[in-house]
């Protein structure tokens, strides 16, 4: 009933994308997807997320992007002259923002600036392709 809507397995968490889809069938789905869920939830085998048009189902941990980064950098070794750079656009984004903020890093946000976390921002994900393209060229 719901063609629009997207599961996608990440292997340790499960995404709902739910962005084509219009305001009735939405909350429709909401509900249903909520049902389904809320044994594991109240059990705490499982926790829920919300990003920008989209569910997601993770391991009861404490993980995110933000931590993910932190680790990847402690594992690789913050090498002199290399500047994290950390870019997003999705809620699911602000612990990236916070964490490469944290370490001196530079966050950008793809989208108008509205709340976040993110130092700075681009318009769009042609601008990210042009802004990268510039950053190599630096080298």
């Amino acid at each position: 009933p719901f063609p629009q809507a997207v599961l996608e397995d990440k292997h340790l968490s499960l995404s709902l994308h739910h962005r084509l889809l219009k305001k009735d069938k939405l909350r429709r789905l909401r509900k249903i997807f909520l049902n389904l869920v809320k044994p594991s939830l109240a059990a705490q085998q499982i926790r829920l997320t919300q990003g920008k048009k989209v569910w997601e189902v993770r391991p009861p941990i404490k993980w995110d992007k933000g931590r993910a980064l932190l680790w990847l950098i402690q594992r690789l070794g913050r090498k002199r002259g290399v500047l994290p750079i950390f870019i997003g656009d999705d809620l699911t984004d602000e612990d990236g923002f916070r964490a490469v903020n944290k370490i001196g890093g530079i966050s950008i946000l793809v989208r108008k600036k509205k709340t976040s976390q993110a130092q700075y921002y681009l318009n769009s994900t042609k601008d990210t392709e042009k802004f990268l393209q510039q950053l190599v060229k630096i080298r």
